[in-house]
């Protein structure tokens, strides 16, 4: 179960040191209207990208690191080239290109990922029921000022989403999601994630990311993992 979490938040996905400080969260104020209008803004969008496509498909470099959580020391590295179609409520569809495992070429369809449905989305179908969102703050991301906004899911299960989401305030794209889950995954002691968004066709998408974690289980697994993705190509599917 824990993989197969891990493996579907990578492609869609509050770790080391945030990128806001509580104080400018505290001094930030924004009019209630103006973050109603915000918010209509985003649902409106996203509920026109879930009615004209199912998902988004994407071309993109997958670089799993497992570590000895003891020593740091990398125990295994794959390295694949996949195609990825990746629906907005049930699984996803993945075929490898290319894989290489601990700097080996092998046999491509050996990469057979365990799969599970994705997060819930933030603005969407059922958004407004599943999550309370409120923006807290502004901070610069990569050049862009953007609001903060917090996410708090209404449920607590593995589905739901917990953290931060960053969107530019000159046009309300998204630029970043650092958080988790709202609940852990069987045997996950850790579960972080930092996802970068770009925009295809006036949409969000997710193009680069990381997915950390820590799973234990005794006698059985215990191990600290990277999932990491970059994409080449992105798009969506009707």
């Amino acid at each position: 179960m824990l993989l197969k979490i891990c493996n579907s938040i990578v492609i869609f996905l509050f770790f080391i040191h945030p990128i806001y400080s509580e104080e400018n969260s505290k001094q930030f104020t924004i009019d209630k209207n103006k973050q109603d209008q915000i918010f209509a803004k985003l649902l409106k969008l996203g509920n026109e990208k879930h009615s004209k496509f199912s998902g988004t498909i994407s071309k993109r470099k997958v670089t799993n690191r497992h570590y000895d959580p003891e020593t740091g020391k990398i125990t295994e590295l794959e390295e694949v080239l996949v195609e990825r179609i990746e629906y907005f409520f049930k699984k996803p569809v993945v075929k490898a290109i290319t894989y290489r495992k601990n700097g080996k070429d092998v046999d491509p369809t050996s990469f057979n990922p365990p799969l599970t449905e994705p997060p819930l989305p933030l603005f969407g179908p059922g958004s407004e029921k599943n999550y309370n969102l409120k923006i807290i703050g502004q901070e610069k991301i990569k050049g862009k000022l953007c609001y903060i906004i917090n996410i708090q899911p209404n449920f607590k299960t593995d589905r739901h989403l917990i953290g931060k989401l960053f969107i530019d305030a000159s046009n309300l794209e998204a630029v970043r999601l650092k958080g988790g889950l709202a609940k852990l995954p069987f045997g996950a002691k850790s579960l972080d994630l930092d996802i970068n968004f770009s925009t295809v066709d006036g949409y969000n998408v997710a193009s680069s990311g990381i997915v950390r974690y820590i799973a234990k289980v005794p006698l059985i697994i215990h191990e600290k993992v990277e999932n990491e993705f970059q994409s080449i190509e992105d798009g969506f599917v009707k």
